[in-house]
């Protein structure tokens, strides 16, 4: 079972609590200054998602241009049958004009059998590779078929924007300080609470710091410390951490009791 602890540190340890006790472990010195880059893992990332924000953009935008028109015309040719041909016999049989207008509709190419009664719909779009029931769409559901194409495209766009303002950023550790990918500097003394909850998940650290560092006051200013999108990010962790006296806080899995089985002898 994983559970949060929080506890103070020393100098180059980090330290973990279990029910058997605090175990600590030396971390390898780390020379500086460590200058961590984008990572490709960001960068295959943000491609993805632009890639997939451009064929949502492409599948509305083809909707909206050609899908959705052509199934209308398949519904307007629906409803032309069930009226003109189906209703127009119908009307013509309850009038007493019905061969004349077996013979007018014939010549016209109306879908009628032999005997002159209407195909049956089924068969007729079946023939012409229409659905059985087309859908109509309204000139207003077309129309936000554009609108959502125009969103996903603006999306793309921003994602790729973000690419090229981030393209540049680093995060530099230094001896006694670090500078954000933002270019904020944190000396290591300030720092008061380091939260390694999701680390080991998501590469991420977040360092809660303050002048005075655990003896200063308010609440302070928070860094993050992003392993996967910035490579190395780990050596600026464990820098960070080799000078660290404050909260430490992360999942520690604690270990299972075991119940102690009782035995007889024979």
């Amino acid at each position: 079972m994983l559970a949060a602890s929080g506890h103070l540190l020393g100098q180059a340890e980090d330290c973990q609590e279990g029910k058997t006790g605090s175990v600590c472990r030396r971390m390898a010195p780390v020379t500086s200054p460590v200058v961590c880059t984008i990572t490709k893992w960001y960068y295959k990332r943000m491609a993805m998602l632009g890639g997939m924000l451009l064929v949502f953009a492409t599948w509305f935008y083809k909707d909206g241009k050609w899908t959705w028109p052509a199934e209308n015309l398949d519904a307007e040719k629906y409803e032309w049958f069930q009226k003109g041909v189906v209703g127009g016999y119908d009307e013509a049989r309850k009038g007493g004009k019905l061969e004349a207008w077996i013979a007018e509709k014939k010549a016209a190419g109306y879908p009628l059998k032999e005997n002159g009664e209407p195909e049956k719909w089924l068969a007729y779009s079946a023939r012409l590779g229409i659905p059985e029931k087309p859908k109509k769409r309204t000139d207003k559901e077309i129309e936000a078929q554009f609108h959502w194409a125009g969103g996903m495209a603006v999306c793309a766009l921003l994602v790729g924007i973000s690419v090229l303002l981030n393209c540049r950023k680093r995060l530099v550790a230094y001896e006694d300080h670090l500078i954000s990918p933002e270019g904020n500097r944190m000396n290591y003394a300030d720092a008061f609470r380091v939260d390694k909850r999701p680390w080991a998940v998501k590469g991420l650290a977040y360092v809660y710091h303050r002048p005075g560092g655990v003896d200063g006051k308010g609440s302070g200013s928070k860094i993050v410390i992003d392993d996967l999108k910035y490579g190395g990010a780990d050596k600026v962790l464990d820098l960070l951490m080799a000078k660290f006296r404050g909260e430490l806080i992360e999942k520690v899995e604690e270990e299972e009791e075991t119940p102690a089985s009782d035995s007889t002898a024979s």
